[in-house]
């Protein structure tokens, strides 16, 4: 299992999409300062379920989505998703590759995945639980906060070797086993109070049901007789009912006799209505038409007086307008001969300034061509002082590339003296580290031979220890026997000490036989037996008994020389064993100060090899930078020989151009004198231009106010002519409209003599219709006087009905009030199950009284609780329901007990057998990388395992055991290494983090820490972020933070062996060695923004 891919968005500096590779092996990040390595840490972590948002650098949740920056708006979202290996199944999931995404929206929301399902934080921890994974595990090592790992109490301290040990997970289920008995330990206090009160109310129910069973009794007596009286009382309710009923059918009929009568003459009076309302219709609409034609007659009386004015007005109209037209006449007259005078003068005016433009349009082109002449001059004198700037220009730059090709020429000459005397130099060096790598690799050599030796003595030592610790349990063994040995004789002795007490010359003895199958002891003194079964057999007339037995010597003499005998074998081996323990002990000591002295030499081989590897890596890069300097010196001699052939051409183009600039001044002079002479043509010409062009003006004033005048004169003779012609035709109109008038009041005068005769004949129509009304009315009247008198006699007929009904809805409601009272009180509806008759008389004075009394009996019993009796068996179901899970708790409860007792035995058993593993290994890493000194883990409380504090004692090389706080801060660091890489030679976690954890070694110890690193990234994947350029050495993948936008990281990455290749392939061409690295960084920088189709590395 290891981690494969990391893939963050709007997480912190990481605005955008961002996603990280990682293979098996280490991973190195590095980048400047504040450019967010360290947001990659974070982000793992939060992933994993980091819940203190302080320990990530924020104040409150929302701090780790993106904010925002100047040019880039911030996200609405963070989501980082951790994508892991597990193909090995340690993840207790069914898939090959498991994914764990959190999401956090700014709105507050949040939720977890694992391969896209929703999942709780929960099932996240218990996933990852035992595994050495998670927020808060050992393999999750922050910035600045290695040495908290040992320097916190010894009580917080117990949480790496909880998860170290794997005892995290059993703890956690342990915790939800205690939590499960409290709940179980409340629900049974709660069940058990349940039952206390179920039992209370079963005792006062079953009062309750007994009294509800007697009531019953007397209840159902009471419903016979009273359904026996109801019976009787409703067939005298029917029988009064159907008298009733015929009674009352004779008095409807009679009613509805007189209702068809009365409907007869309503009919009659409503067309007596209508047709006197035909009557008044007509009558009114006779009125309006009179009054309509009076009405039309006086209007056109009106209209005709109205005409009559109208006329005269008219005529006093026409005689104006003629006066007026004959003095328009005399008006147009004089404005004819106006008009006719400035014509003339107009036509002559025209043709001298005809004559005067023609002389100024000769001038005006002469002047053009002047200035054609001269803008030409210009032009051409503009175009070759812009090719002097140019030829200026490009003769500077040529003096420039000169200067500039000189001191290139100079720089290159000095950087040929320098890279000489680096030849020489770094030659020297290089065969000084030649020299000193052979006196290093003898000087190995010799420290492996003795390294060797004393391994050897080392094993004889460890195999003669060997072959007495065998010896030893040998002895021990043969000791055991014989202590058993001399045990079991002297409790036979007491055995049969009591025996002859007790059984001495066996009273009561029977004879009998003892078959066993097989073969008994030479001799046989005694048997004790333990019987199990007896049988009889008939044929033989005995009894078979099968038992249990054991052959014992009653010879106590013989017995107690054994027991003399075994002491004296007990003591010689006691004394042998003792003299084997010295030796062994002593052997101890030996091989433990020539551990110490292995230690040591292998201490010394470490630091050789150390300083071999350093040198074999300085004479490489010395290799290196020769192999550059000698590329550089071909590049500078090659430099040096382009230049001067590059200052030979400048010069050659410096003179061409000095001879192109003498030729231009001689045109520039030849254009100024051109130029010269036609200016003073030009000024001459413009004068004359002038006077024509004011004279043309003055002209030009006259002819328009001659214009304006014969305009003006042409505009009134339009205007008189215009109102003559109104005038005529006004006068026509005139005497058009006043015929009009005369004819329109000839035919209103008809019109009236019409409807005054009209009016004559429609009022003795109206009379008529006035004395056919008086007559309807007093028919009308008899009619309404008949309907009233049948109305009286309807309504006496309809009281009497009233009284039959209202008699048969008391018999009606008599008879219900008796079926809802049965059905109130027994729940019987009569109409549904009717009583059958009786077969008896009955006599209802005595069921009256026996109804009263069975009712005062009921009333005596008071309040009864009728559903006591389904109460009272809905209790004991409830009882029993109770009781059967109080015992599904109880034996709930016990079970819990018994898991906690085994996961504290299973937990205790883990815990120590893993912390002494760690502690040995912490001892050993310690001595590793201090070069020795001493190191010990400790419980405090060794009778409390499970929840025991661990104490840290180190002593560094050269001084005393002391407590972990007292070091340095690079010991502390130092030491919380070893820790960890004690841990996980115990308990290797799948894959770890550290930030900048070697920021506190020296250069030394950081060799030892690389090398450590390098061994373990064997079995565990490393992402390291880091500074160190030895630690970056060690890594396989190299992943570079950058700030391209302040305030967004992103992604660099280079494949460390691919790179390597690179470089030892551009050595081969003799190139440059930084220039393949640039290639390819532009060959990837593309997909940084994309996830990559297939290879590891995102981007380079």
């Amino acid at each position: 299992m290891y981690f494969k891919k990391l893939e963050i968005s709007g997480f912190k500096s990481f605005a955008e999409r961002t996603i990280l590779h990682f293979e098996p092996g280490i991973t190195a990040i590095v980048g400047p300062n504040g450019c967010g390595k360290s947001n990659i840490f974070d982000s793992i972590r939060w992933c994993l379920g980091e819940q203190s948002i302080k320990s990530l650098r924020g104040s409150q949740s929302i701090d780790v989505i993106f904010n925002g920056t100047e040019t880039a708006l911030p996200q609405n979202m963070a989501e980082v998703s951790l994508t892991i290996s597990n193909e090995a199944k340690i993840l207790p999931i069914d898939y090959e590759e498991v994914t764990i995404s959190r999401r956090l929206f700014r709105s507050g929301e949040s939720e977890y995945l694992i391969n896209n399902n929703v999942v709780r934080l929960k099932d996240i921890n218990e996933l990852l639980m035992g595994t050495g994974i998670g927020a808060e595990s050992y393999s999750l090592v922050e910035q600045g906060k290695i040495d908290l790992v040992i320097s916190s109490k010894p009580e917080d301290r117990r949480l790496v070797f909880d998860e170290a040990t794997g005892v995290s997970r059993y703890k956690a289920k342990k915790k939800e086993a205690m939590k499960k008995l409290e709940e179980t330990d409340n629900n049974l206090l709660r069940v058990n109070d349940i039952i206390m009160e179920v039992k209370r109310q079963i005792g006062s129910i079953e009062r309750q049901a007994s009294k509800a069973r007697r009531y019953k009794e007397v209840f159902e007596k009471l419903k016979e007789s009273e359904l026996k009286f109801s019976n009787r009382e409703i067939n005298a309710l029917k029988g009064e009912l159907a008298v009733l009923t015929e009674m009352a059918k004779g008095s409807y009929e009679e009613e509805l006799g007189l209702n068809n009568s009365l409907q007869e003459l309503d009919r009659k009076l409503i067309t007596q209505k209508n047709e006197l309302q035909e009557l008044e219709t007509k009558l009114t609409e006779f009125k309006e038409e009179l009054s309509n034609l009076e009405n039309t007659n006086a209007r056109n009386h009106q209209h005709i007086n109205l005409n009559q004015d109208r006329i005269i007005d008219l005529t006093k109209h026409v005689e104006l307008l003629a006066s007026q037209k004959e003095q328009l006449k005399q008006k147009i007259s004089d404005h004819e001969k106006s008009i006719t005078e400035l014509s003339n003068q107009l036509t002559s005016l025209q043709e001298i300034f005809s004559n005067k433009e023609t002389s100024l349009s000769d001038r005006e082109k002469q002047l053009s061509s002047l200035i054609q002449e001269i803008e030409a001059a210009q032009n051409d004198t503009k175009s070759l002082k812009s090719k002097i700037f140019e030829i200026n220009l490009s003769d500077t730059q040529i003096n420039n590339q000169l200067n500039e090709n000189n001191a290139a020429i100079h720089t290159l000459l000095n950087r040929q003296r320098r890279l000489e005397t680096e030849q020489l130099k770094t030659g020297e060096e290089n065969n000084a580290l030649s020299q000193n790598l052979s006196n290093v690799n003898s000087e190995i050599s010799s420290q492996k031979d003795k390294i060797s030796g004393v391994c050897g003595r080392l094993e004889e030592l460890n195999s003669r220890k060997t072959e007495l610790e065998a010896t030893l349990k040998s002895e021990e063994e043969h000791l055991r026997r014989l202590e058993n040995e001399k045990l079991s004789l002297r409790s036979q002795a007491e055995f049969l000490k009591e025996l002859k007490l007790t059984y001495d010359q066996m009273p009561g003895a029977r004879e009998g036989v003892l078959e066993i199958p097989e073969v008994p002891q030479d001799k046989i003194t005694g048997i004790i037996a333990h019987a199990r079964d007896v049988q009889f057999n008939t044929a033989s007339q005995t009894y078979r008994i099968t038992c249990e037995l054991k052959f014992i010597s009653f010879d106590l003499a013989s017995l107690e020389a054994r027991i003399e005998e075994v002491s004296g074998m007990i003591t010689s081996a006691t004394n042998s064993m003792s003299e084997k323990e010295k030796e062994l002990m002593e052997l101890l000591k030996a091989i433990e100060a020539t551990e110490e002295e292995l230690m040591s030499e292998k201490y010394i081989l470490t630091n050789k090899e150390a300083a071999y590897s350093n040198l074999s890596e300085n004479a490489r890069r010395i290799q290196d930078e020769l192999s550059l300097i000698n590329i550089e010196l071909t590049e500078v001699n090659d430099n040096l020989k382009n230049s001067q052939e590059k200052t030979d051409s400048l010069k050659i183009q410096a003179s061409s151009f000095r001879s192109e600039l003498t030729q231009i001044d001689e045109r520039i002079n030849h254009n100024t004198h051109l130029v010269s002479e036609n200016n003073a043509k030009r000024e001459n010409m413009l004068v004359e231009i002038a006077q024509l062009k004011t004279e043309l003006a003055n002209q030009k004033a006259a002819e328009d106010s001659l214009i304006s005048n014969l305009d003006f004169f042409k505009n009134a003779y339009n205007q008189d002519t215009a109102s003559l012609n109104l005038h005529d035709k006004e006068i026509s109109d005139s005497q058009q409209k006043i015929a009009e008038l005369n004819a329109e009041i000839s035919a209103l005068e008809i019109q009236i003599q019409s409807n005054e005769e009209e009016i004559d004949a429609k009022t003795k129509e109206h009379s008529r219709l006035s004395s056919m009304r008086t007559e309807e009315i007093n028919s009308l009247d008899f009619t309404q006087k008949q309907i009233i008198d049948l109305e009286e006699r309807i309504d006496k007929i309809k009281e009497d009905n009233h009284r039959f009904q209202m008699q048969e809805q008391e018999l009606v409601f008599k008879h219900t009030s008796l079926k809802n009272r049965i059905l109130q009180a027994y729940g019987i509806d009569l109409d549904e199950t009717p009583l059958p008759e009786p077969q008896e008389e009955i006599d209802m004075q005595a069921l009256a009284q026996e109804i009263a009394t069975l009712k005062e009996k009921t009333e005596s019993f008071g309040t009864v609780n009728l559903v006591a009796i389904e109460e009272l068996e809905e209790l004991k179901n409830r009882h029993d329901f109770l009781t059967q899970q109080q015992n599904d708790l109880n034996l709930g409860k016990e079970s819990l007990k018994n898991a906690i007792l085994k996961i504290n035995r299973t937990t205790r058993k883990m815990f120590l057998e893993t912390f002494q593993m760690v502690a040995d290994e912490f001892k050993n890493y310690f001595k590793l990388l201090f070069g020795g000194g001493e190191a010990k883990l400790f419980l405090l409380d060794e009778e409390d395992v499970l929840e025991s504090g661990i104490e840290i004692i180190c002593r560094p090389p050269g001084k005393k055991l002391q407590n972990i706080t007292l070091l340095s801060g690079g010991e502390k660091s130092l030491s919380a290494i070893a820790l960890i890489f004690a841990i996980f030679k115990t308990k290797p976690s799948p894959f770890c983090v550290l930030d900048e954890i070697d920021a506190a070694l020296d250069e030394s110890n950081i060799d030892r820490f690389s090398r450590m690193l390098s061994d373990f990234s064997k079995t565990s994947q490393f992402i390291t972020i880091t500074h160190n350029k030895k630690t970056i050495s060690r890594a396989n993948v190299m992943y570079g933070i950058t700030m391209e936008h302040s305030g967004m990281s992103k992604i660099v990455s280079v494949k460390l062996h691919e790179n390597e290749h690179a470089k030892q392939s551009a050595a081969a061409k003799k190139e440059p060695p930084k220039e393949e690295p640039q290639k390819e960084t532009q060959a990837k920088e593309e997909p940084s923004k994309e996830e990559p189709s297939s290879e590891t590395a995102t981007t380079n």
